[in-house]
């Protein structure tokens, strides 16, 4: 009788679909290893955190009798990105793992019909707490009643009828602010093509949309209107042949209790925060993937050059390609990062606007780039490179992803 593959005893094919399915909305968390004998093996999990995964992969291994290799297990996250490609299975884990790993790791997923793997290396897991609790990891609140014991019940018959509340007085209705919302709305995706890559107009401009958020926070059409006609004109579009926006009538002095209240105001289009936490995740790996080839290849160059007359010319050549990532820099992972955490739809419709516009810049220069587009494929010194394939790919995926 042949013998279960080892992958099956830890995770068997139809629980490990499910959860690659959940992992395109949200990344789910995974432990992954190779057994003594090379089998890959992997575990996933969407609420134990991924040291608490990897204790319990080791667990299941020993539960099933099946020998780990130790120094191959490694954790992290997984997930199935289809913008990026819809048949890869993507782990970034805590360190880098074995060249093997990567196709061990094939015939598994390859079960459950994804054809590719990639790992990348995030070191930031490391950081993480292994566990947070019971609690706090399933979401579940302490109940109240432990803390604070509910008193004891008073008979009805001793409660004296409270007397009814009077009614509180009606508050005025607040001015319609939704046709200031909506303009604004409409004029933050121009501001980072008015800007036209001058830092010091784009920093002007978002300082003006400012001023317009906090006029319609505070409710004052006047001030509101003010702004957008400043911003208007610091954009180039005409402003109205009036000073600035019609002020809506003020409300008034006695409203009846049944008027109706002005509808919700339509919020600009937000990218969602799993879309956006996927696109900073990308990012960061391809980064990470093309440093560690670069640096590859330079250690690769630097030993081959060794001796030779010409190293010191040939040294500083290497210099040139610390250029790539100078170019392709963090600015992109710092307007993810303050996009993630701004919750305010105009602060990040302008945020992702912003990230956009670097997308840009990053592929206009992979793509002129003549020193990029040679670093694709075999080199005489052993080190396959995948720079502007890489860089290329990722992109363009992220231009497509971001809206």
């Amino acid at each position: 009788m042949a013998k279960a593959p080892a992958s099956d005893s830890i995770m068997a094919a139809d629980k490990m679909k499910p959860l690659l399915a959940l992992s395109k909305r949200e990344p789910v968390n995974a432990a992954i290893a190779l057994t003594s004998d090379g089998d890959g093996i992997i575990l996933l999990d969407k609420k134990a955190k991924p040291k608490k995964v990897s204790a319990m992969l080791k667990a299941e291994a020993a539960k099933a009798k099946i020998q780990l290799n130790t120094s191959t297990l490694r954790y992290g996250r997984a997930l199935v990105d289809t913008d990026y490609d819809s048949g890869m299975v993507r782990f970034f884990v805590n360190k880098d793992a074995p060249a093997s790993m990567r196709v061990k790791l094939v015939e598994v997923v390859k079960k459950i019909a994804y054809q590719k793997v990639e790992l990348n290396v995030d070191p930031a897991i490391d950081e993480e707490p292994e566990d947070e609790g019971e609690a706090q990891e399933n979401g579940a609140p302490v109940p109240d009643a432990a803390v604070h014991p509910a008193p004891e019940p008073v008979p009805q018959q001793a409660q004296a009828p409270a007397a009814p509340p009077a009614p509180p007085e009606a508050p005025p209705p607040p001015a319609d602010m939704s046709p200031f919302r909506t303009e604004l709305g409409a004029l933050i995706p121009q501001i980072s093509t008015a800007a036209a890559g001058d830092a010091a107009k784009l920093e002007s401009l978002k300082q003006l949309a400012g001023g317009v958020t906090l006029a319609i926070r505070a409710s004052d059409p006047i001030a509101a209107g003010e702004a957008l006609g400043k911003l208007k004109a610091a954009i180039g579009q005409a402003a109205p042949a009036s000073s600035a926006q019609p002020v809506p009538p003020a409300p008034p002095a006695a409203p009846q209790a049944s008027a109706p209240q002005p509808s919700a105001a339509p919020k600009p289009a937000q990218t969602g925060f799993v879309t956006m936490q996927k696109s900073r995740l990308i990012w960061d790996s391809a980064r990470k993937r093309v440093a560690t080839e670069i640096q590859s290849l330079k250690a690769a160059v630097s030993a081959e050059a060794q001796g030779d007359p010409n190293e010191n010319a040939v040294l500083g050549a290497l210099k040139q390609l610390d250029d790539v990532l100078t170019n392709l820099d963090e600015r992109l992972l710092d307007k993810l990062d303050a996009a993630l955490s701004n919750s305010d739809p105009v602060v990040h419709a302008t945020l992702t606007q912003d990230a956009k516009a670097i997308i840009g810049e990053y592929i206009a220069y992979t793509q002129s780039n003549p020193l990029v587009q040679k670093l694709d494929g075999d080199t005489p010194f052993g080190v396959k490179l995948s720079v502007a394939s890489t860089m290329n790919a990722t992109l363009k995926a992220l231009q497509a992803t971001l809206r």
